[in-house]
């Protein structure tokens, strides 16, 4: 089976800063998921997407793992819907990534093997959209081919829905799928 080129995009625009308190054995939650990243097969691509208020202590954790040269950060002061989808997909196409493995950066238990199901599957049956259902969210990423991040991102200008002006949250990429089908 051929490598899919993807690019791991997390989302530190929060606005609290408790992703980055070193609460487990010396390490952050961000830390975490950082290394999370780095466990992903086949040499992804890096992007972050932070704040103002996150912006310095993301900069600082990519410095002490010493993955400046891996990782593009991506500031905004306000992060919607849509303009997280603007920056995945430009991100995307400058990477010249096909899939985008993408989770909020707060999430210090991601499963690296439950990652490498995940990703299997959405490469095995040629996925658009591949989460995981049953598991607790904060264990697994989603996954989403580049095209359909596009897609949604033409959706979202087009109709200046409101759905795409809301932050960023949780469920975001499947509330955005469900309001694209039931339109």
């Amino acid at each position: 089976m051929e490598m899919m080129k993807s690019l791991v995009f997390l989302f530190a625009g929060f606005t609290t800063e408790y992703a980055f308190k070193p609460l487990f054995d010396s390490k952050s939650a961000f830390d975490r998921c950082l290394l999370w990243a780095c466990g992903i097969e086949g040499e992804p691509s890096f992007s972050i997407a932070v704040n103002s208020k996150t912006s310095g202590l993301v900069e600082e954790a990519v410095e002490k793992l010493s993955l400046n040269k891996r990782v593009s950060i991506i500031k905004k002061d306000e992060w919607t819907v849509t303009s997280l989808l603007e920056a995945m997909s430009s991100e995307a196409d400058k990477n010249k990534a096909d899939t985008i493995i993408y989770t909020v950066a707060d999430r210090p238990f991601l499963d690296g093997e439950l990652s490498k199901k995940i990703l299997k599957a959405h490469s095995e049956y040629l996925a658009e959209y591949t989460s995981s259902d049953g598991y607790p969210l904060g264990l697994y990423p989603e996954v989403i081919n580049a095209g359909t991040a596009k897609i949604l991102l033409a959706l979202s200008q087009e109709s200046q829905a409101e759905e795409g002006k809301k932050p960023v949250s949780n469920n975001s990429f499947f509330s955005k799928i469900a309001h694209a089908f039931r339109n």
